[in-house]
Formats: C-alpha cells, structure tokens, sequence
C-alpha cells in the first residue's frame, strides 16, 4: 500500500482552468501549516490519533479494500508481459495399437520380433505467447487500473482525515463539557452563597419571602444543570472509545483545564492548491483519468490484434528402450474483428460517458471544496468577531454582578437587580464558552477542507497492525 501512496504522490494532476487564484480576502500562495494536532494546544491528542490508525474498523476495512485493488492492478498489468507456460505429458497403451496408427506397416516390419506388451510415449513442451500492443490498449488499461487503486488509496487518506477532524471535535468535546460542568458548579455555589446571605437578610426581616423563594427556585435549577454536563463528558468518552474501536468509554482526564484558543486565521493556500492537498478531490482527479484511459483503451479495441507464439520441447517414447526428439515451431496470428452485433461500440460509447461524468464529477467537487473553503473561513472570521465582543461583555457582566453583590451584601442594593446581574453574568459565561468551541470547530473543519501534504502520512499503520 506504501507503494501506492508513493505513486500517487508523483502522478499529475491539474486544477480546472476556471479555478479562481486566491480565496476572498487572501493575497498570493502561502505555506500551509502542519496538522492542528502537532502545534502544543491539544497535548493528548496525538496519542488519541495513533490509536485510531491501528484501531479504527473503518480504516481496516479501507485497507483491505485497497489492497484488493492493487491486486486488480497486478491483473492488469499481466497482458503486457509474455504468457510462458510449460507442459509435460506422459501415456501408456498396448504395443500391437501402435502400428495401427501407420496402416499395420509397423506389425509387418517387426513380424516376429519379442516387444513389451504396453508401451509409453510423452513430451515435454515450453511454450511462450505475446500479444503485441501495438495500439497500446493494454498498456492503458494497465494504466487506468493504476489511476483506480491510487485513487482508492486517497480515498483512504480522506477518511483518515475526516477521522481525526472527528475524533478532534469528540475531544473538544469531551473539554467543553468537563467546563460546563466546572461553570455549573460555581454557578451552583454562588446561588447557595446569595441563598445563605438572603437567609440571614430575611431572618432580619431586610428581604421578602416571595425573594426567599425566589432564590430557593434559582438554587434547584443551578442543581439540575451539572447532571447534563456529566452526561455530556461522559457521551464525549463513548464517542473517543467509538472511534478508537472500543465500545467502553475513554476515560481521559484532560490535561486542559480550558479549551484552547484558536487560531482566527489559520494559512489557506490557493483554490489551486486544493487537488494537491485534499485527498479526496484528488481521488477525483485520477478517477476522471483513469475513465478517460479507459474510454481510450475500448475505443481501440476493434484494432487487429497480432498474436506471437513459439514452442519448444522434447518428444519421447519407451518400447524397449528411451528415444526422443527435439521439436519447435513459431508462428503469428493476426486476428482483425468483423463485426460482434455493434457490442464494441456499445462499450465505447459507454466508457466515453463514464469518462464525460467524472470529469463532470471532479469540476462539481471542485467548486464545492473551494465553497466549503469560504464558507468555513466566513464563519471562523464570524466566530472570530463574535467571541470578542462577548469576552468584552463577560468582562462587563462579571464587573457589574460584583458591584451589584457588593452593594446589595451592603444592604443598598434590591434582590432583583443583584439576581439579574447574577443570571447575565452566568449566561455571559456559558456564551463565551459555547462560541469559543465553535470558533475551534470552525479552525479545525477549515484546516480539514484544505488538508495537506501531511495527510499522507495519516492511514499508514503500524508494522505489524
């Protein structure tokens, strides 16, 4: 398989001529970075990833699948070498049946000679054929079988690729889940603390028992949120254990406290370098190469074809003691096709349409990856823009609660006003943190849309695997 891939990397492949020279709002080529899981956020994450390469059923399947289709290939490449074979026979029958065969003349002439009863004959034979391609039919079925399993070794690569943008996004969250689950806590702890301050204002007679209730109330709904985000981490684990070919959860304890921050503007590259670094839209590309050698290779076929063919060998024959005879012949067939009912144009004009719609195909793909590209980069920029303002309204909210807290622990403050301070805090809080996980989808969906030279390395397993 390691082969293949190396081949692949070297085969040929140009964009469409409509492909445009920049995606919006970026100037010239750039490098693209390394994989997301290798620049320090995620630290346990390629641990998480190797596992997956060795585990995961459907990469297993993946690989056993393409090495199917280098075996086809191998078929394919038969017709273009000689088809030698050797063959070997030996026969007994009774002796007074082998003059039969010369009209009795053998009987007369050994009358009265003492002969075995029985005797054997055989050859052995090398014989050798070759049909010459001399319209190259062959040679590009060959070919197009090549473009098939280097295609479905990129195949590989693409779910490799969308695998671990998944198995990223179980992580993250698996992240944000253990800091929901961290928030709801404090938010449970604050409310019980505001509930205690209200018990001692109401014991004083400085707050309402409608307001004692009222903060009893918020107490119970903070209790019954932490639950669900343990659910949530532990439906993350499954999905980690899913992945990785297990059906008990993984118990991972993050080394994170926090998710980490994304990168807003992660390199892109050019539209153009999508063939190059998205495997899957280059699996496209040889696929629609690989239909076009086909349509050419059953548009030739009603040329004549030449067949040439030897054989060389021993004759032998035991009656009373061993005589042989060397033996040889060559010869060439011209074999010209007349005519099979209009099957062969019927073949033709059915590979040319194959040919026509995956190239059809591979534009189609191509203006959706490049679409997948902006969208994805609009929305990182959205996120992106989104977060800040609500990190500039969490600093706010959690200014304005603590003066509200401050003012009504002071007996200055009302009830309702440090409540409603509280809630926007928290919900201020929650806010950041949902939009901070998705800007993270948002940078590491991006990165998989554009992929890499890196995914190559993404579905080679271990030895031994």
């Amino acid at each position: 398989m390691i082969q293949v891939l190396l081949i692949a990397a070297f085969v040929t492949v140009s964009p469409p001529e409509w492909v445009p020279p920049s995606f919006s709002n970026e100037t010239g080529a750039q490098t693209l970075p390394e994989p997301w899981w290798t620049d320090g956020r995620f630290p346990e994450l390629s641990a998480l990833l190797q596992g997956a390469i060795s585990s995961n059923e459907s990469l297993g399947e993946l690989r056993a699948k393409l090495a199917a289709t280098e075996a086809t290939t191998l078929q394919a490449r038969g017709p273009l070498f000689p088809q030698i074979s050797a063959d070997s026979n030996l026969s007994v029958a009774p002796t007074n049946s082998f003059g039969f065969q010369f009209g009795g003349a053998l009987d007369r002439a050994l009358e009265g000679a003492t002969l075995p009863e029985v005797y054997y004959s055989g050859a052995a034979t090398l014989r050798g054929a070759y049909i010459l391609d001399y319209a190259g039919k062959n040679l590009l079925q060959y070919k197009a079988s090549k473009h098939t399993a280097e295609a479905s070794a990129l195949e590989l690569e693409g779910h490799g690729l969308e695998l671990f943008a998944n198995i990223t996004e179980a992580y993250l969250d698996l992240l944000l889940a253990k800091e929901e689950l961290s928030i709801h806590t404090h938010i449970l702890q604050s409310h019980r603390s505001f509930l205690e301050s209200m018990s001692l204002r109401f014991e004083r007679g400085e707050v309402s028992a409608v307001e004692l209730m009222r903060q009893k109330s918020q107490v119970a709904s903070a209790a019954a949120a932490p639950p669900g985000a343990e659910a949530r981490i532990l439906s993350a684990q499954r999905q980690l254990g899913l992945w990785l070919g297990q059906l008990t959860p993984i118990t991972l304890s993050p080394q994170l406290a926090t998710l980490p921050s994304a990168n807003p503007r992660p390199k892109l590259g050019t539209p153009a370098d999508l063939v190059h670094h998205l495997p899957r839209l280059r699996s496209a590309a040889l696929q629609h190469q690989a239909a076009a050698k086909q349509a050419r290779s059953r548009g030739r076929q009603h040329f004549p074809t030449v067949q040439l063919s030897g054989q060389w060998g021993k004759q032998y024959r035991f009656m009373e003691d061993w005589n042989t005879q060397d033996f040889w012949s060559a010869g060439a067939t011209l074999s010209i096709p007349l005519f099979s009912g209009f099957a062969d144009q019927a073949a033709v004009s059915q590979s040319e349409a194959q040919a026509t719609a995956s190239g059809l195909r591979y534009e189609r793909l191509y203006r959706q990856a490049i679409t997948v590209v902006e969208n994805r980069l609009s929305s990182l920029r959205a996120l992106t823009t989104q977060l800040q303002h609500l990190q500039t309204a969490l600093k706010h909210s959690q200014s304005a609660y603590e003066q509200s807290l401050e003012r009504f622990q002071s007996g200055v403050g009302d009830y309702l006003s440090t409540l409603t301070t509280l809630q926007q805090y928290q919900q201020t809080r929650l806010r950041v943190l949902s939009v901070q996980r998705q800007q993270l989808s948002a940078e590491i969906q991006l990165r998989a849309s554009i992929g890499g030279h890196w995914s190559q390395r993404l579905t080679q397993a271990p030895r031994g695997s």
